[in-house]
């Protein structure tokens, strides 16, 4: 996996399982990682050991997220920052706690896709597609300004996959687009997926070059 001249070497790793995600309900910034979590993190951080030139290790502010960083964090002696920007979703408020197969829920959760994306819908204080995707350029800036050649990404599901599309599909990226990528992919605990940043005067800037390798499990 090492790159070399000016390419930049973006690792993104979903968080080990949580709490929240075995109880299946829509979860909260505190949600810790349960054993199997814990184990996952201490797998991926024994194989990101492994590669050369590792310069920061970047987490979302969540729990989940930071203890998986930490994990790495300890197995390879590499900085460890703590940002915002690479938080979850924010879904709605009262959704927090509640089960993903709450009938109720489910409606609602309909109702937010089949209007994501629609100029002036906000279902209640959710974050909206328009704020979402100007929050993954953020990140994606601050990812490309950042000195280091490469770098570790602790976040979580949707907002990776959301990264993804939006680093490799940029102004092409629509809300119908998005759903489509994110429900017909998967990022797993701890799946670990690569981006290389070719720089803005590149054509193409970002490059997908890995998606969910879960190598070390034996997968």
């Amino acid at each position: 996996m090492p790159v070399t001249g000016a390419v930049k070497h973006i690792v993104l790793i979903r968080h080990g399982e949580s709490e929240g995600n075995v109880a299946k309900v829509y979860q909260g910034s505190d949600a810790p990682l349960t054993p199997k979590g814990r184990e996952q993190a201490q797998r991926v951080a024994e194989r990101v050991a492994h590669l050369r030139g590792i310069g920061l290790i970047v987490a979302s502010d969540m729990r989940r997220a930071r203890e998986t960083a930490e994990t790495i964090q300890t197995r390879t002696n590499v900085p460890l920052v703590v940002e915002p920007l690479f938080r979850e979703r924010k879904r709605p408020s009262s959704f927090v706690r509640r089960r993903r197969d709450d009938p109720s829920v489910q409606a609602w959760e309909r109702t937010i896709r089949e209007h994501f994306g629609e100029p002036g819908f906000r279902f209640e204080d959710e974050e909206t597609y328009e704020e979402l995707v100007a929050r993954a350029d953020r990140a994606l800036t601050w990812l490309a300004e950042r000195p280091e050649q490469s770098i570790i990404v602790v976040s979580h599901g949707f907002f990776l996959r959301l990264l993804l599309a939006r680093a490799v599909l940029q102004d092409a990226l629509t809300p119908s687009v998005l759903l489509r990528f994110v429900y017909h992919t998967c990022l797993w605990n701890t799946g670990l997926s690569e981006l290389h940043y070719l720089g803005e005067e590149a054509h193409y800037p970002w490059r997908l070059i890995t998606l969910n390798d879960r190598a070390h499990f034996g997968e």
